[in-house]
């Protein structure tokens, strides 16, 4: 496969390095997916290698949830790898699975915010419009993570079907100083929880009213993770002035 330009990862253990040739030989999928929760990050990467070369798209879920809990460099790599891939191969492959995508709304009522960030993430790149009412359901969950409502939020914007509140989040990333500071001071006044993330990001915006003006929005929402993320930005920023 020529977009996996990498080499092979090596395993010491024969016998599993035989099982996932087995499984990748099988074209079974599911099994090699069941290995990227192996404790070894060697079998994680290589059943990450061989979904690639498969070139399984049902595998992209997966791989997008393995990924954001993977802490070893190699396995990252080549998951990472994979999916690009694969989503290399969605995109020549128009025909979206309707199972897959039913299985990916299943996915947002998960109690694990990692999964609803991924199958969000996932749906937004699918851009099948039958996900737009449970993505908005989820972002008007006031009682979700605000991870999980950010990424109902981006997913809505990808598919163009964001509600008026949601074209906020975009408005926050204007090459406009002045477009940036009134959309961080609507997120404010509207107490927009789930925008503490990008509110954060705004904190180091190039234009000092933007980020006045992002520092007094999670005062207004007032949430703890609004107050935490603040004062964690205030202690890295007295940080800053102690090293110059």
């Amino acid at each position: 496969m020529d977009s996996l330009i990498l080499h092979t990862p090596g395993i010491d253990d024969n016998v599993s390095r035989a099982s996932i040739a087995e499984m990748r030989a099988a074209h079974d999928w599911r099994g090699l997916v069941r290995a990227l929760k192996d404790e070894d990050p060697d079998i994680r990467a290589l059943a990450a290698f061989a979904l690639g070369v498969l070139g399984e798209p049902r595998a992209v879920f997966a791989l997008e949830q393995s990924l954001l809990g993977e802490e070893d460099e190699s396995a990252q790599t080549h998951m990472h790898a994979a999916l690009i891939h694969l989503r290399r191969l969605a995109r020549q492959d128009n025909a979206i699975a309707p199972d897959n995508v039913n299985h990916l709304i299943e996915k947002l009522k998960s109690k694990d915010t990692r999964e609803i960030v991924a199958a969000a993430n996932s749906l937004a790149r699918l851009k099948d419009k039958s996900s737009v009412v449970p993505l908005f359901i989820l972002f008007r969950d006031g009682g979700a993570d605000h991870r999980a409502r950010l990424a109902a939020a981006e997913a809505l914007m990808a598919l163009d079907s964001a509600p008026a509140i949601v074209t906020l989040l975009g408005a926050l990333r204007s090459p406009d100083w002045q477009v940036r500071r009134n959309a961080a001071a609507m997120l404010g006044m509207v107490k927009a929880e789930w925008a503490i993330t990008p509110l954060m990001a705004a904190l180091d915006d190039p234009h000092e009213a933007v980020q006045r003006t992002a520092e007094t929005a999670l005062l207004a929402i007032n949430s703890p993770e609004a107050l935490a993320a603040l004062e964690a930005h205030r202690r890295a920023f007295r940080g800053d002035e102690r090293d110059e």
